[in-house]
């Protein structure tokens, strides 16, 4: 069957089975998933770990949460925001954190304008 005789559902798999299914998570756990990691000599995880992983290892990164759920096909923001709410202290600080600099660095900013806009004034006037 060739992707385009495939019912509307499965064209839109990423992947899938030399039928062109959907894979069977068992089998791919058990014939795939299971022979990578004891050859990479890592221990036995969930494939849904490297799920969870990703979503968390995004959001760390800042990637928004929109676009975190959407990857995810979460319905709702609020649902992965609960979900993954154990990285949200971390991404506290470091919006704090940005939201410091920001206010700290604008009169420093504005200053050094008024510097630079005076010396042009002065450069002009000569």
């Amino acid at each position: 069957m060739t992707r385009s005789e495939a019912p509307a559902a499965a064209a839109d798999l990423v992947f899938t089975n030399t039928n062109g299914n959907a894979l069977n998570e068992r089998n791919l756990v058990l014939r795939n998933f299971r022979n990578i990691l004891d050859r990479a000599k890592l221990p036995r995880i969930r494939l849904y770990d490297l799920r969870h992983t990703a979503a968390t290892l995004a959001l760390s990164a800042g990637v928004p949460a929109k676009v975190v759920s959407e990857q995810l096909g979460h319905a709702s923001v609020a649902f992965t925001l609960d979900t993954y709410s154990h990285v949200l202290p971390h991404m506290q600080d470091a919006a704090a954190a940005q939201v410091e600099a920001l206010l700290l660095d604008a009169p420093k900013k504005k200053q050094l304008a008024r510097r630079r806009k005076r010396s042009a004034a002065g450069k002009d006037s000569k």
